[in-house]
């Protein structure tokens, strides 16, 4: 089953201060060359409407301390 969250939902568990710490831990563990991450590639897919696509988006990373978002 997937699940399909949108940003209403995910303020409800997670906090910008939450948000920003989590980026701040991370951008330090890049500089200490513990962490990498990919930039966002995002995949345009037409439909059968001229006027509107598909996109897929996706953007991954990994750290020496055990996370790969």
């Amino acid at each position: 089953m997937t699940l399909i969250i949108n940003n209403d939902d995910v303020g409800k568990v997670l906090t910008m201060a939450d948000t920003i710490a989590a980026l701040e831990a991370a951008y330090l563990q890049m500089a200490a060359k513990e962490a990498v991450c990919r930039p966002r590639i995002d995949m345009r897919i037409p439909t059968s409407d001229p006027a509107k696509n598909y996109q897929f988006g996706t953007m991954e990373g990994g750290s020496t301390s055990g996370y790969l978002p």
